[in-house]
């Protein structure tokens, strides 16, 4: 495991898989890869991001990258002055131990299923996640 100085927390799925965030991550990717309003949503929804790692609605296996999954949530979010109900996901990478957070994002349009659902909240687990 990565110091402990570099990770900026950990969660546990619900598969009972650690996942982190590291600082890099954070620092490189959330922070600057976006601008304007996009990179100040996705910072104030680190707390949740969390949350959705630890009890998400849906973890769906991505369709392009093998060893990456989305777990997904519906969040309450003020968009124009105007409170919405808007999907939220995070993207994990499985590839390594403990998974680590790649992004976080709230979404505007459909979800594609990608690779199918593994993980319903309300049915429990689907399909064996790999470790």
């Amino acid at each position: 495991m990565s110091d402990t100085k570099e990770i900026r927390w950990i969660a546990t799925n619900p598969y009972n898989h650690k996942v982190i965030l590291k600082q890099e991550t954070f620092d490189k990717h959330i922070n600057n890869d976006h601008t304007g309003s996009d990179a100040a949503v996705r910072k104030s929804l680190e707390a949740q991001t969390k949350v959705v790692v630890e009890s998400p609605r849906y973890i769906i296996e991505d369709a392009n990258f093998t060893d990456r999954y989305q777990y997904v949530d519906i969040l309450p979010m003020n968009t124009s002055g105007q409170e919405n109900l808007r999907m939220f996901k995070v993207i994990v990478d499985t590839s390594c131990y403990p998974h680590e957070v790649v992004t976080w994002m709230p979404v505007r349009n459909k979800i594609p299923v990608g690779g199918g659902i593994v993980y319903d909240s309300t049915r429990g687990i689907i399909k064996k996640q790999q470790v």
